[in-house]
């Protein structure tokens, strides 16, 4: 995986090659998803969990992949006998479809951990929509895990990839905003999250926006 990946990241300084790159992406989505999904999961359940997955976008309103609206999250929908043991992981088009498997991979695994989170602890998890310390408890816990600690360079894809795409809309200007997106990611909603760059890789990116 390592390998294709830096043999992509040489392909993707040819401007011509990512447009062709982000449009496949595209309609490949679906079947990224379902092949990552389907690698790390037996028929779409983990434990004892039922997972249903909608990949969409939000009804109504614009969203550029470095807005604070641009999030995937995974949904306890039920956790009893009687209920059933399901959860939804809701995947934001707007902020995934453009990007390649290996960049995929970071997301749709940190997700994934949520779900280990809820079959081990369903009260915790539910408790964590309504309180902060518990939701960067386990937004750290699922930063941490051990599948997610082994994707440094799919991690690494996953910024490059949303920065060059913002550059391709839009120019410098969304490309800066995506950037400082993903070096705030640490702050963003109830914290517990890496940055998604390092301070040194923003400064040069801002070196190289100047």
């Amino acid at each position: 995986m390592k390998n294709s990946i830096f043999s992509l990241r040489k392909k993707l300084l040819n401007k011509s090659f990512r447009k062709k790159f982000f449009s496949e992406n595209t309609q490949n989505f679906e079947k990224n998803v379902l092949k990552i999904l389907n690698s790390k999961t037996s028929k779409n359940k983990l434990g004892k969990f039922k997972i249903y997955v909608v990949a969409s976008s939000f009804l109504g309103k614009k969203i550029m992949p470095y807005d604070y609206d641009s999030f995937s999250s995974a949904n306890l929908l039920g956790a009893t006998k009687k209920q059933g043991f399901e959860i939804m992981l809701f995947l934001n088009k707007a902020r995934l479809e453009f990007l390649s498997l290996p960049a995929l991979m970071p997301l749709l695994l940190h997700e994934l951990a949520h779900v280990k989170q809820a079959e081990k602890n369903p009260k915790e998890f539910l408790l964590s929509m309504l309180d902060d310390k518990i939701s960067k408890k386990l937004e750290r816990e699922a930063e941490n895990s051990k599948e997610m600690k082994n994707l440094k360079e799919e991690k690494r894809e996953f910024a490059l990839e949303s920065i060059l795409y913002c550059y391709e809309i839009g120019g410098w200007e969304k490309a800066g905003k995506m950037a400082k997106f993903l070096f705030n990611r640490d702050k963003l909603y109830g914290g517990g999250y890496e940055k998604g760059i390092s301070k040194k890789e923003f400064e040069i990116f801002l070196k190289a926006k100047k």
